[in-house]
């Protein structure tokens, strides 16, 4: 009698303590699968204008992975990377190089929601490796005997952006976006003669225009 008591007490603790761990269980598989369904891509392409008189004609490309807005206001956490390229301009104003620039970044943005409408405020930050094509043109323009040398830096990029994004059917959205993109490569070129003056930033104003696609998405 007494060995079926401590039996039943064993079996008692067992199947209280299993129903929380099935419950954690459920709770995460179920949270991960509405996280799923609200995954998607987003494509769009950019006219920028630089902010710098000796950088111009800016071009945009941008591809990202996100969340759908949802159907209701609160915070989000966007995550993406972008690629831009601008020409770069001596004192004469003659073209001598393209920069580009591609950039990873994440941040934090809080959204509204009407109906199909869907409105984001965000902030996002994250690391741009720079290059530059140098044109052959170049060592004309810093009236250089050999090709000018170029140095500049892999920077920080800080991008404030606002977004609409409309639903044209359950898993398609349009979306277009302005931002403002603050980073510096501190680019210097270095002629035969010795340094060139001047200081090119890549700094710019975007509007943007894209497509976004949620494969997983449900009413």
């Amino acid at each position: 009698m007494g060995k079926n008591i401590y039996l039943a007490v064993i079996v008692a603790l067992l199947a209280g303590n299993a129903t929380p761990a099935f419950a954690q269980g459920e709770f995460v598989k179920e949270n991960l699968s509405r996280l799923i369904k609200k995954v998607g891509v987003h494509v769009g392409i950019g006219l920028s204008e630089p902010l710098d008189s000796d950088v111009t004609k800016a071009t945009k490309y941008g591809v990202s992975v996100g969340l759908a807005p949802g159907r209701g206001n609160g915070w989000k956490y966007p995550v993406g990377i972008t690629w831009f390229s601008e020409e770069l301009r001596g004192a004469s104003g003659e073209q001598f190089g393209l920069l580009q620039t591609r950039a990873a970044l994440a941040g934090v943005g809080y959204g509204w929601h009407f109906g199909k409408l869907s409105t984001t405020v965000a902030l996002q930050a994250g690391i741009a490796l720079n290059t530059v094509k140098l044109d052959a043109a170049a060592a004309r323009v810093f009236d250089s005997e050999s090709e000018p040398k170029i140095r500049l830096k892999n920077s920080a990029i800080v991008r404030p952006q606002v977004r609409f994004e409309y639903f044209i059917t359950e898993r398609i959205t349009v979306r277009t976006a302005l931002s403002y993109i603050h980073t510096q490569p501190n680019i210097a070129v270095q002629t035969s003669a010795g340094p060139a003056p001047g200081n090119w930033n890549a700094h710019n104003v975007n509007a943007a225009i894209g497509l976004g696609y949620y494969p997983f998405r449900k009413q």
